[in-house]
């Protein structure tokens, strides 16, 4: 445990650190466009570092994340037709020119690292708490775990300036090649006439709440959630190929319990609920604060991948396909803790405090677990 702590907290400061002076390099502007940074140069030498560190960390690593060795087997062996063609052509390219397996890893980890920070290039106000978040709130481990769909993941998240600026042939082309790394990003086709016909989905507060509680019931009631997703999902499963996944009755759509891994119950749901219920209560000063259509799309995806988050329970299969909704927790996280700072209200720092300090305590846990969670870090060239 005490090396994960040193690998990820010195990891975390380091990018931290360098998230702050980038922060600092350009002031907020506030245009028509909401809050933003306007600085055309991406790549600054705090940046580079940050990049740096996280491809050395996530690419040395050894045994972190469920699919470590499942990727570390298919990259050695060589990427059959089931993976998509640019994730195989690329992972078969680095094997045919006989390239270790630490840079297999690290050139994943650059991309990932590359494209979160350059989805957010014009709000890098919110940098230091997006690079802390990633850690402490145990983003990484999903980036790499499903390394091919975090990668398409992050290509979309890239995209979504897209729909906002009213750009559908450059959408389409973000979405065409994050589906040459999971084809389950075609679905996100649909995210452009939705978002353009209405940025901000969730205005009623109350309603908000409901949906939530409505959700956690749910997460309870988990027969319930297969009786109705039944049918969608084996169409899904079959079109995108997670048909190894489908443990669906045909006739009588239910999902049997090796779908699942635990119940969405115990103290996990109450700190789960703490994360989402303040940035729900003030979601009208949040979207007041940062007046744009881009923050108001962030904010509707976010909802959904909290509603979906209870009423799936903790279904890996059925919940991957809001994993592209994932990360967009992280950056309304930070949004949320950014906007807290700013305000210089003491009810609202105290509460920024609780959030980073909430997430602290359980990414101590995880890591604590190590073994379990398989967050234990360790360095390729200590086996």
């Amino acid at each position: 445990m005490l090396e994960s702590v040193f690998v990820y907290g010195l990891l975390t400061l380091v990018m931290v650190v360098c998230g702050s002076v980038a922060a600092r390099r350009e002031p907020e502007y506030v245009g028509n466009s909401g809050l933003f940074v306007k600085n055309d140069r991406f790549v600054e030498p705090e940046i580079a570092v940050i990049i740096a560190a996280f491809t050395f960390v996530f690419g040395c690593r050894y045994g972190v994340g469920v699919d470590y060795f499942r990727y570390l087997f298919s990259y050695q062996y060589g990427m059959n037709e089931r993976y998509e063609f640019l994730f195989r052509s690329v992972s078969n390219l680095m094997l045919a020119h006989n390239l270790h397996y630490s840079i297999y890893f690290s050139f994943w980890a650059f991309l990932q690292i590359v494209l979160l920070l350059y989805a957010f290039r014009n709000y890098r106000f919110i940098f230091p708490y997006l690079l802390l978040y990633i850690i402490i709130g145990n983003y990484f481990m999903s980036m790499v775990n499903i390394i091919r769909q975090q990668l398409a993941a992050l290509i979309f998240l890239c995209s979504i300036q897209f729909i906002d600026e009213k750009k559908i042939v450059n959408y389409l082309i973000c979405i065409f090649l994050a589906s040459m790394f999971h084809r389950s990003a075609l679905l996100m086709v649909v995210m452009y006439p939705i978002l353009r016909y209405r940025d901000d989905w969730f205005q009623n507060v109350g309603l908000q709440l409901i949906l939530l509680f409505a959700a956690v019931f749910l997460s309870f009631r988990f027969d319930l959630v297969t009786q109705f997703i039944g049918k969608p999902f084996a169409w899904f499963a079959s079109t995108f190929g997670f048909e190894r996944y489908r443990v669906a009755v045909l006739g009588n759509e239910t999902l049997d319990d090796t779908s699942r891994f635990g119940a969405n119950t115990g103290m996990g749901i109450f700190v789960s609920l703490f994360k989402c219920l303040p940035i729900i209560l003030l979601s009208k000063p949040l979207k007041m604060f940062y007046h744009s259509s881009f923050f108001n799309m962030l904010y509707s995806m976010w909802f959904v991948r909290v509603f979906t988050n209870y009423a799936l329970g903790t279904s890996v299969i059925l919940n991957r396909p809001f994993v592209f909704f994932t990360d967009i927790g992280l950056v309304m996280l930070s949004f949320f803790t950014y906007y807290c700072f700013k305000s210089k209200k003491s009810g609202l720092l105290l509460l920024g405090t609780a959030m980073i300090a909430v997430n602290l305590i359980m990414f101590l846990f995880v890591v604590s677990n190590g073994k379990v969670t398989t967050t234990e870090y360790t360095f390729f060239w200590q086996h």
